[in-house]
């Protein structure tokens, strides 16, 4: 089987990010890990009952991909909307912790903060559901994929 890019070729790219200069658009999603082990069947329903053991916070969607930019080395600039709920004040808190900047996102008092709950168990792969509030209630699944412009110089160096 014929490489679309070689090693060399692919370090080339990662190291470039050094230099990129990225604007993200999209959804800004907290990632809610549940993590726990099936005890049982629900009688009422076919689906299993998890034993929770703990549970876990992480960026999602577009704000993972600002977090991995960042993690490369490039200069991010973050565009999108989050409710004023408690999961867009952590959404920005962990923005901030990375030392990425939050000047582009949005607060709409009327939108609750997008959130996927995660269910990870030892014998069930992982599960998820979209949540648009604070509750664990099924919400429509936000886009599936963000934007992303990037901004280049005539010389190679990207500024803003």
């Amino acid at each position: 089987m014929k490489s679309i890019m070689t090693y060399r070729k692919g370090l080339d790219i990662v190291n470039k990010f050094k230099r990129a200069r990225v604007l993200v658009i999209g959804d800004l999603i907290m990632d809610h890990f549940v993590w726990g082990k099936v005890r049982r069947i629900s009688p009422e329903a076919p689906v299993p009952v998890v034993e929770v053991n703990s549970e876990s916070l992480m960026l999602g969607g577009a704000a993972n991909v600002v977090n991995n930019i960042h993690s490369l080395g490039g200069k991010v600039l973050v565009t999108g909307v989050i409710g004023r709920d408690e999961m867009g004040k952590n959404l920005v808190h962990e923005l901030r912790l990375k030392g990425i900047a939050t000047g582009g996102v949005f607060i709409e008092e009327n939108q609750f903060s997008k959130r996927e709950n995660n269910f990870v168990t030892s014998s069930v792969s992982s599960s998820n559901n979209w949540c648009n509030s604070s509750s664990l209630a099924v919400s429509r699944a936000p886009s599936p994929w963000s934007i992303f412009i990037y901004f280049a110089s005539p010389n190679g160096i990207p500024s803003w």
